[in-house]
């Protein structure tokens, strides 16, 4: 497992030798480690102090980058397609960031708690699926939520068609006129569905007849 993860750190030429150390050690620890990913739990698990991995964890690292290199050497499969979903997690307190009113599809209701936004690459021969960036989602003034997942998208486009995968996969939740443009103009296509209670309607191509505003549709779609 060494070995994998340092010949992938040569790659990322843009990371330093002591975080190079540091990331190995975390992801060795991360595989074996029982329990939550404390720092006292990793401690244990590790030669890190906790103190020293609190220092490190307050450094920027690529983490969607040492994804896509790790899952270009996992899947040889040419079968890949991508998907995006959200998660809610559950979460008491008042002062964690990012609490907010989110789905709970377990529950099949809204409740407070927390949201991890996560794309991923799906092996279609394996029936498998990789995680390749996750992103907690915390809402801002002056961005929707289906702002934040184009975002997150348009930042995982480039490593998902170098890798060859054309297509994504959503459920209705992302089926949205903003969500869609923004993917489409990635080189991506939105491969989802529509919620279940969605109608859709006929274009009018018929000629204008001179008066008031023009016909726009020409009666609903029976499936």
């Amino acid at each position: 497992m060494e070995e994998i993860i340092n010949g992938i750190m040569q790659e990322m030429t843009d990371v330093n030798k002591p975080q190079q150390k540091f990331m190995t050690q975390l992801f060795t620890a991360l595989a074996t480690f029982v329990g939550k990913a404390t720092y006292r739990n990793l401690n244990r698990y590790s030669d890190l102090n906790e103190k020293t991995i609190s220092r490190w964890f307050r450094r920027v690292f690529d983490f969607l980058k040492f994804n896509n290199l790790l899952l270009r050497q996992l899947i040889i499969s040419k079968e890949k397609i991508s998907a995006i979903d959200a998660s809610y997690l559950k979460k008491s307190g008042k002062k964690t960031n990012g609490l907010g009113m989110f789905w709970n599809g377990q529950s099949g209701k809204t409740e407070k708690g927390l949201e991890v936004s996560l794309i991923s690459i799906i092996d279609r021969k394996s029936n498998t699926a990789y995680a390749l960036d996750a992103q907690q989602t915390i809402d801002i003034d002056d961005q929707t939520r289906i702002d934040l997942y184009s975002t997150q998208v348009e930042n995982c486009a480039p490593a998902l068609l170098d890798q060859g995968i054309k297509y994504m996969v959503a459920d209705a939740l992302y089926s949205k006129h903003k969500f869609i443009n923004r993917v489409c103009a990635t080189g991506l296509e939105l491969v989802g569905k529509l919620r279940y209670d969605s109608e859709l309607y006929w274009k009018y191509n018929g000629s204008y007849g001179g008066k008031g505003l023009p016909k726009e549709f020409n009666g609903k779609v029976k499936f």
